[in-house]
């Protein structure tokens, strides 16, 4: 089968460039493709475990053979003439997709539901926003919260990663690391609760072991296998952990978030939704009660009772999705005295009744 392959979009964009001095963006290059009727290649997508971690020319050869996912650029533009992209048209089935940014390429300036994590294997790149411009240079990272309006502009040969991931998977799947004391926490845990759309910039020197983290997920999320999303997650949280570890500085101001013990009393709260009052919780981490509540608002912009609420619906969309329990014994399970109280707290935070909620998922 013949497609478009990423390749194939990069060398359009070089030779527009070079025959016109503008630029395209990666949607429009692959657009007038299509209309001009190019024709795809009749690729082999390789394994990147072949490729040579530290050949930066062998991995563009291995990244350029994949096609180009034609759900993955569709565009949604709004009222202000800002793009919108749905994590829906990039993780079909996924929680995670990465990617290697295209070069040569005209401002696009968009935004999504997603956390998008940049990093610069080689070269340079430019965050640009609406009204700030980021440079970001060899072994720097940049954090980039959802519905935060930017597009990414790479210099020209230089090897920019983008992971891009579900917002809902990071309370499910990186529980753990929302729970510590450490900027990373600090920035997510800001973004989840108190919905900031700061950028998180900090620096880790490349090393073979941080890139050979990024050649897997890679691996598990273009090369088909059984379980390669759950291993690909698997690798993200490895990615989290060696960035812990290696994490030069930052420049984010997310410190009092964390010092004030904000992420394992979230983490605890999490941990112990089915029966925790804001009683206890003072009394496991020695604040008084009310200090404690405001100290809650005053951090994430949620009082005690939205955060409980939040954690218990979440559990209660896990329960209608994976399990076949009645919606009574999943309220009960939730932290819920009556079936009433659950379903009006659901159907306020997510605007469906949990029965409708189960309905549209499929599950019987």
């Amino acid at each position: 089968m013949k497609v478009i392959t990423c390749g194939q979009v990069q060398e359009y964009l070089n030779d527009y460039y070079r025959n016109t001095r503008e630029k395209l963006s990666f949607y429009e290059a692959y657009i007038q493709m299509t209309a001009n009727g190019i024709c795809g290649k009749d690729e082999k997508v390789e394994s990147f475990l072949k490729w040579e971690i530290k050949n930066v020319l062998e991995f563009q050869e291995f990244y350029h053979k994949l096609p180009v996912e034609t759900k993955s650029i569709k565009k949604n533009v709004n009222a202000n003439g800002i793009s919108e992209v749905v994590e829906d048209y990039l993780f079909p089935g996924k929680d995670a997709v990465i990617l290697k940014y295209a070069y040569n390429t005209a401002i696009d300036l968009h935004l999504h539901n997603y956390f998008e994590i940049v990093y610069v294997v080689e070269g340079e790149c430019s965050q640009v926003f609406e009204q700030e411009e980021i440079k970001i240079k060899k072994g720097e990272f940049l954090f980039i919260p959802p519905y935060k309006v930017h597009d990414i502009l790479v210099d020209e040969n230089s090897l920019v990663f983008g992971l891009l991931i579900r917002k809902s998977t990071f309370e499910q799947f990186f529980f753990e690391i929302l729970q510590d004391n450490n900027p990373l926490s600090a920035f997510f845990n800001q973004v989840l609760y108190r919905q900031r759309k700061t950028c998180l910039h900090f620096s880790v020197e490349p090393s073979e072991k941080l890139l050979g983290v990024f050649q897997n997920i890679f691996e598990e999320c273009y090369i088909q296998k059984s379980y390669s999303n759950q291993n690909c997650l698997n690798y993200v949280r490895i990615l989290f952990v060696e960035i812990l570890r290696e994490i030069d500085s930052y420049n984010e101001n997310t410190v009092g978030f964390a010092e004030e013990n904000i992420p394992a009393i979230l983490g605890y709260i999490r941990k112990y939704q089915k029966s925790i009052t804001l009683e206890k919780l003072a009394e496991e981490f020695h604040y008084n009660k009310v200090y404690l509540g405001k100290l809650i608002k005053s951090k994430t912009g949620m009082n005690y009772n939205e955060i409980l609420n939040q954690f218990r619906i979440h559990k209660g969309e896990e329960l209608l999705i994976n399990t076949k329990l009645s919606i009574s014994e999943i309220a009960k399970e939730c932290g819920y005295s009556s079936l009433d109280h659950f379903t009006r707290t659901f159907r306020k935070i997510k605007g469906i009744s949990p029965l409708s909620f189960r309905k549209e998922k499929n599950i019987t």
